[in-house]
């Protein structure tokens, strides 16, 4: 018996308190008096989401952020952090190109810079659950006090549920790049 999948099928995607999944079920009615036969199998679906329909999708994307010291009523500067990516979507196996600008304009040393790929789902049920975890991670080395440093790496996209399950208003997918 041959059958389709609908154009608005989610992606399949599985996770600690949600997932997305698509099955074929089929029985047999047998006659009465008679055990019925039952299968069930479980199939992926996988619909490819299109990056050139999402605007502005290959321009960089850049974050800056100050973090400022103080030791009890003194000043002792700041510190200033600046990443950027050179796109805002990617695809697996692509490359992502950071770059991060260090201008440390205090006393005290850094500890290492640390970029991560993170993966957040959201699930909604009564109240949303959030699951938050580290896809990727690279590491640079500190930035000494009253010094500035230029951090140049790339995180490799490893294959995962795209971010966009169309179809699904349960479960909400988003990526980040942090970088600390």
């Amino acid at each position: 018996f041959p059958f389709s999948t609908p154009a608005s099928a989610p992606t399949s995607f599985e996770g600690p308190f949600g997932k997305v999944l698509h099955q074929v079920k089929a029985v047999i009615d047998t006659p009465r008096f008679s055990k019925d036969y039952k299968c069930n199998k479980i199939f992926y679906v996988l619909c490819p989401l299109n990056l050139n329909d999402i605007p502005d999708i290959e321009q960089p994307n850049t974050m800056s952020i100050t973090k400022k010291f103080n030791y009890k009523l003194v000043k002792s500067g700041n510190i200033i952090l600046t990443a950027t990516s050179d796109l805002k979507g990617y695809i697996v196996g692509q490359a992502i190109q950071l770059r991060t600008d260090i201008e440390n304009k205090s006393g005290r040393d850094t500890g290492a810079v640390v970029a991560s790929l993170l993966q957040k789902v959201a699930y909604k049920s009564k109240r949303w659950i959030y699951d938050l975890r580290t896809i990727a991670e690279v590491e640079g080395s500190g930035v000494k006090a009253w010094k500035h440093a230029e951090w140049k790496e790339q995180i490799l996209v490893p294959a995962l549920p795209q971010s966009i399950l169309q179809g699904c208003s349960l479960i909400h997918i988003d990526y980040y790049i942090q970088v600390s």
